[in-house]
């Protein structure tokens, strides 16, 4: 299952515009599950009918929808060997120092963040 999330608009007629780039990607014949989510009020259904979580209902449904066993591909071989042998080259501009000196930037914003945090934690419990 693959799916595609874009935002969009409803046409005239009422026809939902679908770009192209998400319609050329679709195999024809393949069946296709559509879910609309409107981001402004509703005005066909009254507010006292619209169910309180849409989306949370929406996630749900998601979860329990069985998987599709043709999607699953099953293990093959040891991970290790697969990512010794990587089937694609590693992009070769890419700076191993350059990302490890930003990622030490993260690490020490995160727990400046979390410090921050508990600090004013200890300031409301010593209130």
């Amino acid at each position: 299952m693959q799916a595609y999330e874009f935002s969009t608009k409803i046409g005239p007629g009422g026809k939902l515009m679908i770009p192209a780039t998400h319609t050329d990607a679709l195999p024809v014949g393949e069946s296709v599950r559509v879910i609309v989510l409107v981001t402004g009020p509703d005005a066909s259904v009254p507010n006292e009918t619209q169910p309180p979580d849409l989306l949370a209902q929406i996630v749900a449904e998601i979860q329990f929808t069985p998987q599709n066993p043709a999607q699953i591909q099953p293990a093959s071989g040891l991970l290790a060997e697969h990512l010794a042998n990587a089937p694609h080259e590693f992009d070769p501009s890419f700076d191993e120092s350059l990302w490890n000196q930003e990622w030490d930037r993260v690490e020490e914003e995160m727990n400046a963040i979390e410090i921050a945090d508990e600090l004013a934690e200890m300031r409301i419990q010593d209130r």
